[in-house]
């Protein structure tokens, strides 16, 4: 009988530290609703050093709810105390979550948290915001990761957030963190997301050394968005710039067929001529531009500026000419160039009076030309 009444008593004492440990979180809970974070914090966190209910998910979701809680509170109120009860405060009340899923992962517990996630990721999104306005660009990413992870959660249902991966994809690009980014930067590259996603995959490849795949990225970049003419530019920058004019003019040709109405595409491709020194297929393609968009007045110096070029080099070659009669025609060919030069010069000037480059160019001319009249109405 006595032995009997021994292990009853040590049954009961065992319950009721048990109990009285688990009563201890049911108080936080009940410390948590009353807004006495505080002293909820310390009742927590004596139940996380027992043996008996660390393991206890009710332990650790109490947890959550107080980080979660008293973090919302403190940024309404402003007060540093109660969205710092704990160091990165956020990132431990999903932390804690997690933790109470592991230990009990019933439909119970996953009904209870769906709302509390959803709130929990926009606070993670407003943090990820502020971090990166602030350049902590690490601290940027781990929030934004984190609520794009609850926004992917069996528990949440909710439709994907693209301008969420776009975020994280810049919170990585600018944490340095490129095969991150790159991840990101292709998911949203499969959903049609944005023009500005090809060219920061471009921009990244470029940066890395990667030429092969930034000049892919370009290329698919221009298929996937044809109305957008900025990926086209830079492609054909990048190409210019490796030496490989005729590929940047197979792509402007191929841009101007599919946007006909765009007088850029056949302006920069009388750019890309002209560069290479191709001045009569620079003047045919500013012209193609010209009738496309005939207010546009670079279209008409730069076709001036073409001549121009075409008659100095014509004089230069002439120097090199024995046969007088030969001599001769080379040099009326470099008037013929200059006069023609100064005719579109003059359209131009006659469009924008106040231009002082073409104004310049023009006094040049009419100075080669001995045309002393014509430099007397353009002097002051």
């Amino acid at each position: 009988m006595k032995k009997t009444t021994l292990i009853l008593a040590v049954l009961s004492g065992i319950f009721l530290n048990i109990h009285g440990q688990r009563t201890n979180v049911f108080a936080a809970f009940q410390l948590i609703e009353n807004g006495k974070y505080v002293e909820a914090k310390k009742a927590i966190e004596e139940a996380l050093e027992d043996n008996k209910t660390k393991d206890w998910a009710k332990t650790w979701y109490a947890r959550g709810l107080l980080c979660q809680k008293a973090y919302q509170k403190g940024i309404k109120d402003d007060d540093k105390k109660m969205y710092e009860l704990y160091p990165d405060q956020l990132f431990v009340a999903y932390d804690s979550f997690e933790k109470s899923l592991t230990l009990k992962r019933n439909q119970r517990i996953t009904d209870q948290l769906e709302p509390i996630y959803v709130l929990l990721a926009n606070d993670f999104l407003t943090l990820g915001l502020k971090e990166y306005k602030g350049k902590k660009y690490d601290r940027a990413l781990k929030a934004y990761e984190n609520a794009l992870e609850i926004s992917e959660s069996y528990i949440v249902s909710v439709e994907l957030d693209s301008n969420l991966v776009y975020n994280t994809a810049l919170a990585a690009y600018k944490s340095d963190d490129l095969k991150k980014s790159i991840s990101y930067l292709n998911r949203l590259n499969e959903m049609n997301y944005s023009p500005n996603v090809p060219h920061l995959l471009y921009e990244i490849h470029l940066a890395s050394g990667d030429t092969s795949n930034a000049e892919l990225v370009l290329r698919e970049g221009i298929e996937q968005y044809q109305k957008n003419e900025d990926l086209v530019l830079v492609f054909v920058d990048l190409l210019y710039d490796s030496d490989n004019c005729e590929a940047a003019i197979v792509i402007l040709d191929s841009a101007s067929v599919r946007n006909p109405e765009k007088y850029i595409y056949p302006f920069t491709r009388g750019l890309v001529y002209q560069k290479n020194e191709k001045y009569e297929q620079a003047i045919e393609a500013y012209k193609q531009a010209i009738e496309v968009d005939p207010e546009k007045l670079s279209s008409y110096s730069n076709i001036g500026t073409c001549y121009f070029n075409i008659g100095v080099e014509k004089k230069q070659n002439a120097r090199l000419i024995n046969d007088n009669s030969v001599y001769k025609q080379e040099i009326a060919k470099s008037v013929e160039a200059r006069k023609n030069a100064i005719s579109w010069l003059e359209t131009a000037y006659k469009k924008a009076p106040d231009d002082q480059n073409i104004k310049d160019q023009l006094i040049q001319l009419y100075r080669s030309l001995q045309m002393t009249d014509k430099i007397k109405l353009l002097s002051p």
